[in-house]
This record gives structure tokens, C-alpha cells and sequence, in this order.
């Protein structure tokens, strides 16, 4: 990283089973679950010779819902709150497992209502990395990139693009190692994530 610069990072996680009732599938099936809470939440400061430049903290909740039949949550909402310097972005997502895995090496099959930002790999990169994201709906979308002050760098996509999974590779050789966020928008919907750069 740049001469001069440090980043201090901390962090919490911490998993709740707060209720037990029904949970009604999108196949009409009623089922018995226990609902867990995990919270978790993140900060992170960049000081430039000793001297605060840049403060961003990230808040996430996810309620799962889990049953006797899968050992997957068959349900879950995550809601996040993304705070850079004052200025909070959020965005809600919902999920359904519709698989019933029987091996433990299975990974499960879901159905994203809306659309899905996944992390970028590598992470941390030099100079670049790939970012991925799979939508249900044809819509008009923007893939951006942002240094920790809120800065557009990066337009990556700006276009209507139908239903499906995507991936573009963002090169980030002319850019000074830290901390970047990218933020994808479907219509009304926004996903924002985090990566860094160390060269």
C-alpha cells in the first residue's frame, strides 16, 4: 500500500435464533422453522499520515429460516446499510432454497428474487479482478466503481441487458492501492460492495 497509509479494520458477527413458527414456501408447502438472526457489522478507516481521511462502516442483518427437511435455510432476507463518510446507501434482498440437498458437498440451488452482486475474485487484486452478478429481470443496468470517498472511477456497464448471469473484468492498473466499492443498479434496486487493491 501507499507510503503514509493505513487502514484499521474492525468487526462483529453475532447469530440469534429468535423465533420458532411456519414458514408458507412459494410451492405452498407449510413447514415448521426456526428463525436465525446474524448480524454483522464492519468498519474501516483510512489514515493518511496518522490523520482519519476516510470512514466507512457497513451494516448487514439476514433472517434465515431453517427446517427439519433441509439443512439449508429454505428462506432468507438480508438487509444492508452502507455508510461512507455520512452518505448511507441500503438495499434489501430476499432468497428461497428450493433444493433439498442430501450430501453435505451439495451447494444449494436458489432462485434470487430481483438480482445478485456476487464478491469480486480475486479479492484483494492486482491489477485486476472479476465481478459477476446474475439478474431475473431484463432491465436498464449500471455496474460502477467508487474509491472510499464516494468518487466515481469506473463506469464498467451502462446499458439494458436481458434475464441472465453475468461477468466483466475491471482493471484497476492506473488506480493507487485501497479500498473501492462497486455498485451495481437494477431499476430501482442498488447492491453495493467492497474490494480492495494492494499493489
Amino acid at each position: 500500500m501507499g507510503e503514509g497509509l493505513i487502514v484499521h479494520n474492525i468487526g462483529i458477527t453475532q447469530f440469534t435464533g429468535d423465533a420458532i413458527g411456519n414458514i408458507i414456501l412459494p410451492d405452498g408447502s407449510n413447514h415448521a422453522a426456526l428463525r436465525v438472526k446474524i448480524f454483522r457489522q464492519t468498519a474501516y478507516t483510512i489514515f493518511v499520515a496518522g490523520i482519519p481521511l476516510s470512514t466507512t462502516e457497513v451494516k448487514s442483518t439476514t433472517y434465515e429460516w431453517y427446517t427439519n427437511e433441509s439443512k439449508f435455510p429454505v428462506f432468507g432476507i438480508s438487509y444492508l446499510e452502507i455508510n461512507v463518510n455520512g452518505n448511507i446507501t441500503t438495499d434489501k434482498k430476499v432468497d428461497y432454497n428450493t433444493e433439498t440437498p442430501t450430501d453435505v458437498k451439495d451447494e444449494p440451488k436458489q432462485v434470487v428474487s430481483g438480482f445478485e452482486l456476487l464478491q469480486n475474485y480475486p479479492n484483494p487484486f492486482n491489477p485486476s479482478t472479476k465481478i459477476s452478478w446474475q439478474t431475473s429481470v431484463g432491465s436498464h443496468q449500471t455496474l460502477k466503481i467508487y474509491n472510499i470517498l464516494g468518487t466515481e472511477v469506473a463506469t464498467l456497464v451502462d446499458e439494458y441487458k436481458p434475464a441472465g448471469s453475468y461477468e466483466v473484468n475491471f482493471d484497476a492498473s492506473k488506480l493507487s492501492s485501497g479500498v473501492y466499492l462497486y455498485r451495481l443498479q437494477s431499476g430501482g434496486n442498488i447492491i453495493t460492495k467492497k474490494m480492495t487493491l494492494i499493489k
